[in-house]
């Protein structure tokens, strides 16, 4: 017997790789989307559904009763380099 997430993972297989399922409970009713790493092939497909490019690195959403890109989620941003000199909390500004 397969596990609740493996499922989910099986039918996330054809996108890509399920890395989260986000639930949502609104007016009694659960609403359940996948955050995918789509596959290169995927993401044509993703471009015509939303009308915009799904940049390389990008997270797609994916609606998971109707399995159609609802979203993307840009590539994180690398972290800032280290202050040479340090933090000077007179001078520089908080890290954001």
């Amino acid at each position: 017997m397969i596990s609740a997430w493996e499922g989910m993972h099986r039918r996330c297989q054809p996108v890509g790789q399920l890395e989260y399922v986000v639930e949502s409970r609104h007016d009694g009713e659960l609403e359940t989307w996948y955050v995918v790493r789509p596959h290169e092939a995927y993401a044509p497909h993703c471009e015509e559904e939303l009308g915009h490019s799904v940049p390389p690195g990008s997270r797609v959403v994916v609606e998971a009763t109707s399995m159609r890109p609802v979203g993307v989620l840009e590539p994180e941003l690398p972290e800032p380099p280290p202050m040479s000199a340090g933090y000077n909390p007179y001078f520089d500004l908080p890290p954001a």
